[in-house]
């Protein structure tokens, strides 16, 4: 789960390392806070969005956070999915046995 740009494309950067696709890992960055707004609003973005399907990589939006930002859902790139709230659906995947990282 990652709050900023920096650690997002910190995560991108570690899904390439650690080549996703080839070694068949499921991998997801999970936006919060004001990554949640600069994901619906900064155009610079749009090629990061686009590497991460090259990686494999799903990109998840908190909508508690798009609601913090006054950011309808509708402004997101269509390929992102969203969730209700980023910390619970964290939870979920560590409660199946999932790595988590934070940043």
């Amino acid at each position: 789960m990652v709050s900023d740009t920096l650690h997002f494309k910190a995560a991108l950067m570690t899904a390439e390392e650690m080549q996703v696709p080839r070694n068949a890992y499921q991998f997801e960055i999970v936006a919060a806070g004001a990554l949640a707004k600069s994901l619906a609003e900064d155009s610079s973005l749009a090629d990061d969005i686009n590497k991460s399907e090259r990686l494999g990589v799903r990109i998840v939006v908190c909508e508690n956070a798009l609601a913090s930002f006054h950011v309808p859902k509708d402004k997101l790139d269509r390929r992102l999915r969203t969730e209700r709230k980023a910390w619970i659906y964290m939870w979920d995947f560590q409660d199946e046995c999932f790595s988590i990282l934070t940043g």
